[in-house]
């Protein structure tokens, strides 16, 4: 990784031992209430949470999923995130 990309974060509870939900879920209101999500990501969030408890997803699905969530916090200020 190059200084120029900046910093890189990955969050992976893959057996659920720290949440038990999804984390993009579990975040979206605290991330909004600090003003990194709109509303209607939060909407488009949940409502992907839900499609997913219904019928699961398969590699496709989650590299998409993956590839909208690492744009989506392009840019964000860690020390906010952290907050």
């Amino acid at each position: 990784m190059t200084a120029e990309r900046g910093r890189v974060a990955a969050f992976f509870d893959l057996d659920k031992t720290v949440i038990a939900r999804s984390s993009a879920f579990v975040f979206s209101k605290p991330f909004l209430d600090q003003g990194l999500l709109s509303r209607r990501a939060v909407l488009e969030s949940s409502y992907a949470h839900f499609l997913f408890l219904l019928s699961g997803a398969d590699h496709d699905q989650m590299e998409r999923m993956r590839e909208h969530l690492t744009r989506m916090v392009a840019g964000w200020d860690v020390d906010q995130v952290r907050s």
